[in-house]
């Protein structure tokens, strides 16, 4: 727990939520405030505090508070956005008899250690759907002069083919997120003659000073596709959009809840629910992805990738059973549903216009004038 006396200018959540003020003989008065964007006062509050026997005072779950105010700024639209973002807040408190102080606190629901620049996600080797969203967000750490290397093995008619391109971070806020989807990096590396299916796989490298800090690589994964699989996205224990893969079986079920009455002599179905929930299973997992699965799992806030468009949804039940020892992999299975009830059962009904005729004109001869 950090000593109030050598308070931090910035520091993890997690680390905010014990606090001690040593060498206390009396009664002592403490104002705590929270605040946000543009200096918003988001929390605020007076309290006296008495020390213990050993003369310490512990102010708690302050952390646990901040975490909180920034879970209110998560929204669905921000989970695909590029840029950068606050995931943040300053604590300030005030003691009599003593200077304000104040620190930088950044979202964290998990135990950390060290804060530095990287980036913010459990995975750092990643097999990717072509098309599929995959936001990856940095942690600044308040350092600057960050920047990325993107670089991509491509597979030619001549053979083989690396390329690199880099880009500046913006480090004026807590984080940076940027795109690392197929789609992005051949825009960004590509060129004419170059798809995804000559793409091999792609690394993005973080670096500092001229440093690398941090690295991830991304393989293609071309014995899956979007409709066999379900690709969702999350805020993830940094606070920052992730993104998970699950590959393995998808079922889907459907159930009837209501009250059952008698409307004079009729025995009739009253306030009739349909409910429809979706088993999705991770398939093997490494030890990596296993972190990142529990990370998804403990999101404030999911959605599904359905399609093109991203639905929010709620985890209802999680069956996963590891034994040790084991020959086979970990895997875990989640029953979800969409948030919304209008997106339950998506309606089906598409005119036909004439466009998907199987031939253009019937082969037919004159019998079937």
């Amino acid at each position: 727990m950090p000593k109030f006396d050598i308070l931090p200018s910035m520091m993890f959540a997690t680390a905010a939520n014990e606090f001690t003020i040593t060498e206390v003989t009396e009664a002592t008065v403490v104002n705590t405030s929270v605040k946000g964007a543009e200096g918003s006062v988001l929390f605020n509050n007076t309290s006296t505090y008495y020390p213990d026997e050993n003369g310490c005072i512990r102010l708690c779950d302050l952390g646990e508070l901040v975490c909180q105010l920034v879970e209110r700024t998560f929204t669905a639209d921000d989970i695909v956005k590029v840029g950068a973002r606050q995931v943040g807040m300053q604590l300030l408190m005030d003691v009599t008899k003593g200077p304000l102080r104040s620190s930088r606190v950044l979202y964290m629901c998990k135990e950390m250690g060290e804060l530095k620049p990287m980036f913010a996600t459990c995975m750092r080797t990643r097999s990717v759907l072509p098309g599929m969203p995959t936001p990856v967000s940095i942690l600044c750490a308040g350092n600057k002069g960050l920047k990325l290397t993107f670089a991509a093995a491509f597979k030619t008619d001549t053979g083989l083919l690396w390329k690199e391109a880099q880009s500046e971070v913006n480090t004026d806020a807590d984080c940076f997120s940027f795109a690392a989807d197929t789609n992005t990096v051949l825009n960004l590396l590509g060129g004419s003659s170059l798809t995804v299916d000559n793409l091999l796989f792609y690394t993005v490298t973080l670096s500092s000073d001229g440093k690398q800090v941090d690295g991830m690589r991304f393989s293609v994964d071309r014995d899956n596709n979007a409709d066999e699989a379900r690709h969702f996205l999350f805020y993830n224990l940094f606070g920052v959009p992730d993104s998970f893969t699950f590959k393995g079986r998808q079922t889907e079920e459907q159930s009837v809840d209501s009250d059952f009455g008698y409307a004079g002599r009729s025995y009739v179905q009253i306030d009739r629910l349909v409910t429809e929930s979706h088993k999705s299973n991770t398939g093997w997992l490494s030890k990596e992805a296993k972190h990142a699965a529990y990370d998804f799992l403990d999101s404030p806030l999911t959605f599904v990738c359905d399609g093109e468009t991203i639905r929010r949804i709620t985890v209802t039940e999680v069956d996963s059973s590891i034994s040790r020892p084991s020959s086979e992999p970990d895997s875990l299975t989640v029953t979800w549903r969409f948030a919304d009830k209008q997106h339950m059962r998506l309606s089906l009904v598409k005119p036909d216009e004439g466009r998907a005729s199987t031939f253009a004109k019937p082969p037919f001869d004159k019998t079937f004038d």
